[in-house]
């Protein structure tokens, strides 16, 4: 019964903030605050400079910025100037900076939910249930420390470069398109990545599947074919211009087996068994990711929104707090993985949890944290303060692990 109560409170609270996103959006939009920009046809100079973009989500935000500069008073020759200022400008700020990767950085997708909602209310006043057509699913590559330490960070790129391929156009994200859900990937750091979807319809049944498919898909993937983004010196011009070149790229490559000194790193890292001496034969190394979704409605629910009033810093908390809840259930997700696979795989286990003590005993710290946030649900002054408290801490943690685990390497 209690449960039930809480859950009709949620409701009510979730439609009252609904109510008060789409006032503050038409309110700030009259005032001229917040514009909605259509595309429009460009001309040939704009069009080639938009097609050295090598994503099309990133030449649709471009696109955008172009019209604004279009719509303006200045000369011809200076709007083509300023317009390639704006796809430099935007390539820059909008990339992840691995150039390798090819791929957005979290600052985009964060763009993408806010656009998303945005055109939503400027079609029509935004419904609670449109809150659930956008989500949220984080992904964090395991075992990324073993393969930089064992093969050098060349061969931790290969890693990197196949679940970066696998989260953007791999079966899953595949399948998700045929569902007519988009997708907006991003890379954000180190062995972080990140996937916004948006659609028509209800995302909370399908997330459980969409996690278990991209669990599937990138422990069992061997190969992909991928994109190696590179700059290049035009002689003709003397710039430098983006060449993209297609290969492909395989897990056997990140951990070779055949290597003495692979071998070697693996036995002085402790990976290798102390008792066995040598690696299982029937043992391949293989991709494991964690992973940990929510949806907009759902982290519209559980910001913390006192005293915030504009339409921008409401979204700012709401879009914040998505990122919160996602990644703390991925540390949640990675416990319960390791906890799984130190039975079924004690070779891949002490692959992926290469680790210091002092780390070892963060970790723990991390998803106790992790999991108190998780029970901190209802709707209150005193819950909504302390799961403040306990996300700006487990904030600090994740950046001590990633300081720890970045000087441990040797």
């Amino acid at each position: 019964m209690e449960d039930v109560t809480h859950e009709k409170l949620l409701e009510t609270e979730i439609a009252k903030r609904t109510e008060a996103i789409n006032d503050a959006f038409l309110r700030e939009k009259k005032a001229g605050a917040i514009e909605v920009i259509s595309t429009t046809e460009r001309n040939d100079r704009i069009e080639n400079m938009l097609a050295e973009i090598p994503r099309e989500e990133l030449r649709e935000e471009v696109r955008d910025q172009i019209q604004v500069i279009l719509e303006s008073n200045r000369d011809e020759k200076t709007k083509v100037r300023l317009a390639e200022k704006a796809c430099k400008h935007v390539l820059m700020s909008y990339m992840d900076s691995r150039d390798y990767l090819g791929m957005p950085n979290r600052e985009f997708v964060e763009y993408k939910i806010f656009r998303t909602i945005s055109e939503s209310i400027e079609k029509k006043q935004l419904d609670p249930k449109d809150l659930y057509k956008v989500a949220r699913i984080n992904f964090d590559l395991n075992g990324l420390k073993t393969m930089n330490d064992v093969g050098g960070h060349s061969r931790g790129n290969i890693g990197l470069l196949i679940f970066g391929g696998i989260i953007r156009e791999g079966k899953t994200a595949l399948w998700l398109k045929k569902q007519g859900i988009e997708i907006a990937p991003s890379a954000e750091g180190g062995d972080e990545f990140g996937l916004v979807i948006y659609g028509n319809k209800d995302l909370r049944p399908l997330l459980p599947e969409i996690e278990k498919r991209f669990i599937e898909e990138v422990s069992s993937t061997r190969d992909i074919q991928t994109l190696k983004i590179t700059k290049e010196l035009d002689e003709k011009t003397g710039k430098r211009k983006t060449k993209i070149k297609a290969g492909r790229s395989s897990v056997d490559d990140i951990i070779r087996f055949d290597d003495p000194a692979d071998i070697q790193k693996m036995k002085d890292m402790g990976i290798i068994d102390d008792k066995e001496k040598k690696l299982p034969e029937d043992f391949k190394f293989q991709l494991g990711t964690s992973i940990g979704s929510t949806t907009f409605g759902e982290a519209l629910g559980a910001a913390n929104l006192d005293g915030v009033k504009s339409y921008a810093d409401t979204m700012k908390r709401v879009i914040n707090q998505m990122f919160l809840i996602a990644d703390r259930r991925a540390i949640i997700n990675k416990d319960e993985g390791k906890k799984r696979l130190e039975t079924e795989n004690p070779t891949l286990f002490r692959m992926y949890n290469r680790v210091s003590k002092e780390v070892v005993e963060l970790n723990k710290q991390l998803i106790s944290l992790a999991k108190t946030i998780e029970q901190l649900t209802a709707i209150n002054v005193e819950e909504t303060r302390k799961r403040t408290e306990a996300q700006e801490e487990l904030i600090k943690l994740k950046s001590k692990i990633l300081e720890l685990e970045m000087g441990w390497a040797n």
